[in-house]
């Protein structure tokens, strides 16, 4: 008695049956294709989740990627990268920045003679740079200071006269200050002017 089955629950089961019998299967194979579409269905799930977070990885990557090479004042975090991050900011003409990374004693020397801060700010603004290209670079620290060489490439006009072609050998001086890096002095020669040691 115990085992029996009620009315209602008996109707049931023959409709279900009835109901299998009609489109050709009987109740196991119906219930083992619901099952079979409900993996499927779940197995689609699971493939469109992994291909949102291979997008996602693949965009947090990238953008990694273009901050490291091509970093800004906030991360960058050596000498050379400040160097090149004042030339691109004379380039936008961005003085603001110029002036905020140049300390209050910083002195320049360059083929026009010996510039204080003031006045090589006035030189740099009367720069006009389509682009320029820094090469052989090397930076030596020097306790809080490090001293950065490079060959500087310029094009573009200053004073509305076309830049020297010949690239220039520049030597920079970036001081480490509890407000960050500050340039404290550089020095510019036309490369060819340099004079090189016997057997170089």
């Amino acid at each position: 008695m115990g085992d029996s089955v009620s009315q209602p629950e008996h109707q049931g089961m023959r409709r279900a049956a009835q109901e299998a019998k009609d489109h050709g299967r009987d109740a196991p194979a119906a219930f083992m294709m619901r099952t079979t579409s409900g993996s499927f269905a779940r197995y689609g799930e699971l493939r469109m989740t992994l291909v949102v977070v291979v997008v996602v990885l693949l965009l947090c990557g990238c953008t990694m990627w273009r901050t490291k090479r091509d970093p800004g004042w906030n991360v960058a975090t050596s000498a050379d990268q400040y160097e090149r991050l004042m030339w691109e900011a004379v380039q936008k003409q961005d003085y603001k920045e110029v002036e905020r990374h140049l300390s209050s004693t910083f002195v320049a020397s360059s083929p026009a003679g010996t510039l204080d801060r003031a006045a090589a700010l006035q030189h740099l603004r009367l720069m006009h740079i389509t682009s320029f290209e820094m090469s052989n670079v090397q930076t030596t620290p020097a306790g809080n200071d490090t001293v950065v060489t490079y060959l500087l490439g310029l094009h573009g006009r200053l004073d509305n006269q076309p830049l020297p072609a010949d690239p220039m050998r520049v030597m920079a001086i970036w001081q480490s200050t509890r407000h960050g890096w500050l340039a404290i002095a550089q020095s510019v020669t036309p490369a060819a002017d340099v004079t090189r040691a016997p057997g170089q």
